[in-house]
């Protein structure tokens, strides 16, 4: 009976003091080392934000420059000398004025106080005009154009080294989209895709702006830089004014005014 207690009373007893040492130590060494990989993870996280955070004003600031040089370029072309400065209050660069009428569109044109095209399309086209002038390969370009119909969708714009069967096009859209082309001897080819702009005003006045220097083609849409381009050829041309309409019974009235053109050294 007593050897029973004994051993009963053995397995009740505490356990002896350097357990809990032991224990204590151990339950020490993971709240150091969990303290430890807490603060070595913070502090390489700080790191990484910094070094990002450090990273994008770099980018943004390089971003500005260009767009601060490209935007300066549009301006110095802006201020070189007038070739045509056309208020469009009566027809002094012979311009079209008179109506079409042929497979592609049913169209009139006329000129009094501003230039407006009204067609109506027998299928897919775009009209392109330009007046009398000579052939240029810098320049600044400009106008004003409204659609003034509720056809979003009209396309209208300027065209620009107009030599033959080969252009420059700088499409608008009320759509609040823009993009450029160059037809090169019928061949369409893309020099800035379809983009979308809020610079473009629906159904007002659309400040419409191309320089070109050397090879490069910068766009400006109401005082607002929306893109460049490389456009070699043609090297040089007519510049003017465009529409197109997609498809049969489409209509649209376009509205063009001020119409401006300045090369470098240019004499009227």
């Amino acid at each position: 009976m007593n050897a029973e207690d004994t051993s009963t009373h053995s397995e009740n007893n505490p356990p002896s003091i350097w357990k809990w040492v032991m224990i204590s130590g151990i339950v020490i060494v993971v709240l150091c080392a969990a303290a430890a990989f807490i603060y070595f993870a913070y502090q390489t996280y700080n790191l990484w934000v910094g070094e990002k955070n450090q990273a994008k004003p770099r980018a943004v600031v390089t971003a500005t420059a260009a767009m601060v040089e490209q935007t300066n370029g549009l301006k110095e072309a802006s201020r070189w000398p007038a070739l045509i400065l056309d208020p469009f209050s009566e027809n002094v660069n012979e311009w079209i004025d008179e109506a079409i009428d042929d497979d592609y569109t049913s169209m009139s044109l006329t000129i009094n106080g501003r230039y407006i095209w009204d067609a109506t399309a027998k299928q897919g086209f775009v009209w392109r005009i330009w007046p009398e002038s000579d052939g240029v390969s810098d320049f600044y370009l400009a106008v004003d154009a409204q659609n003034l119909s509720d056809n979003l969708d009209a396309q209208y714009g300027l065209i620009f080294r107009n030599d033959g069967d080969s252009y420059g096009y700088l499409e608008v859209r009320d759509t609040q989209h823009f993009r450029v082309f160059a037809d090169i001897d019928n061949e369409w080819i893309e020099l800035i895709p379809y983009t979308y702009t809020d610079a473009i005003q629906p159904g007002a006045k659309n400040h419409l702006e191309v320089a070109a220097i050397d090879d490069m083609v910068y766009i400006a849409i109401n005082g607002q830089f929306v893109g460049q381009t490389e456009n070699r050829y043609p090297a040089e041309g007519q510049v003017g004014l465009i529409i197109g309409l997609a498809g049969e019974g489409e209509e649209a009235v376009i509205a063009f005014d001020n119409f401006e053109l300045r090369t470098p050294g240019a004499s009227k």
